[in-house]
């Protein structure tokens, strides 16, 4: 179902943090959210969870470039934090 939406779509809810088995908590716009870990994929670009930190989530996405060559871009998912002030 993540694979619907641009990684931009997606918050990074919670992270249970161990280091053998780290898991994130990934929420779609529509506020249903997955457990996820190193190696799924998501987003519609097919990016791979490379790393899961204790706030943040790495996801290496293909592209094509400009010139139509292909590569790859990390995408830093953060924690994102009460906004209250």
């Amino acid at each position: 179902p993540l694979a619907d939406y641009e990684l931009s779509q997606l918050s990074v809810v919670a992270v249970v943090w161990d280091t053998n088995n780290a898991r994130a908590l990934i929420a779609d716009p529509g506020g249903r959210a997955f457990v996820l870990h190193a190696g799924s994929q998501v987003g519609k670009n097919r990016g791979r969870i490379m790393m899961i930190s204790d706030s943040m989530v790495r996801v290496r996405e293909p592209y094509v470039d400009f010139e139509g060559h292909p590569s790859t871009k990390d995408v830093e998912m953060r924690i994102r934090g009460n906004q209250e002030g």
